[in-house]
């Protein structure tokens, strides 16, 4: 039976889009370390679906209503990357490229994954017994990032057999880029993204979403050179992965968990390139239409984003660079 499970995942996974060029920078923070008191789950997705939208997946009678990010084109809504449902339960993924590596026959099953736990998952114990539950190869090659309702925050590295499990406990913080901890040091990848994370966030005491999306997800620090490149003179630079900003940046997203008091968890979404996006709050009472797809498929605040980021880029000698130019100008009109 297991097997017979496993292949009917595999097939729909086949019809599902994927995030195969999937990279992503994430953080989870701890109720005790944010202005609101609200835990924080954080993940600048970098992805080849160069669209995405949010939308809202109702209850069955066996399932519990969530909103999710979407790639576009996904119209049964298959597979979600970062999501938050009504019982106060979030998670998001990163890409891991250190473990050992997936299955050839079943692969790229992480948002199918994230799906079923926001389907049916209340609780950070209650996502580890789901992954627990997989039948193996459970097709996943990821680090998992989570909250609940109760406040607690963890992250989970995994692949097609093995968990590893990371509470926050006492940590007033955690980072994750494309290397999972438990992995071999020789193969990791995000380094330099993961350096400068840590550097910003390490430099602050209590967080917001803004400190995410406005800071971090717009941030131009080169941990390898120990500069931040829109304060320099430089023209241009490569864009090779050292900075958390990338061509495939597609979206940045803040979930807080409910507030304690009894209030629902809420987002807070940059759909498109983060520096071009603008923000919205997303709640279960409110999901503003320039998020939602329209009658094309696409997400207008999307096709606004990807109009500006367009000179943003540029490519020489086949090699893609950002215009810092025009990056400094587009962010200081914004200020």
């Amino acid at each position: 039976m297991n097997r017979l499970v496993t292949l009917f995942i595999c097939i729909l996974v086949l019809f599902a889009s994927t995030d195969r060029a999937a990279a992503c920078t994430s953080a989870v923070v701890p109720g005790v370390s944010t202005l609101s008191g609200r835990t924080i789950l954080w993940k600048h997705r970098d992805t080849g679906a160069s669209s995405n939208f949010i939308d809202k997946v109702e209850a069955t009678d066996s399932t519990m209503a969530f909103i999710g990010l979407f790639n576009g084109g996904d119209t049964r809504r298959a597979e979600v990357w970062v999501g938050m449902n009504t019982a106060g339960f979030a998670v998001m993924n990163t890409a891991v490229y250190n473990l050992s590596p997936n299955s050839p026959g079943c692969r790229d099953r992480e948002g199918v994954v994230m799906r079923r736990a926001l389907e049916v998952c209340r609780t950070v114990e209650d996502f580890d017994s789901l992954l627990r539950s997989l039948p193996q190869p459970r097709g996943i090659h990821a680090t998992f990032g989570v909250t609940d309702a109760e406040g607690n925050t963890a992250y989970f590295e995994t692949d097609d057999s093995r968990t590893f499990f990371y509470p926050m406990g006492e940590k007033a913080w955690d980072i994750r880029t494309n290397f999972a901890l438990a992995g071999s040091t020789a193969q990791r990848k995000g380094v330099e993204r993961y350096r400068t994370a840590k550097g910003i966030i390490t430099e602050k005491r209590r967080y917001t979403p803004d400190f995410f999306l406005r800071g971090l997800s717009r941030c131009f620090f080169d941990s390898s050179k120990g500069l931040d490149l829109l304060k320099e003179q430089t023209l241009t630079t490569p864009d090779d992965g050292r900075l958390i900003p990338r061509r495939s940046s597609t979206a940045s997203v803040v979930i807080e968990g409910p507030d304690g008091a009894g209030g629902m968890p809420r987002m807070f979404v940059a759909l498109g390139f983060p520096p071009a996006a603008e923000i919205f709050e997303v709640t279960f009472d409110d999901i503003p239409a320039d998020v939602r797809p329209d009658s094309s498929g696409l997400a207008p605040a999307w096709r606004r984003a990807d109009a500006l980021s367009r000179d943003l880029f540029f490519t020489k000698e086949g090699r893609r660079y950002f215009n810092l130019v025009n990056l400094r100008r587009l962010l200081s009109e914004e200020k």
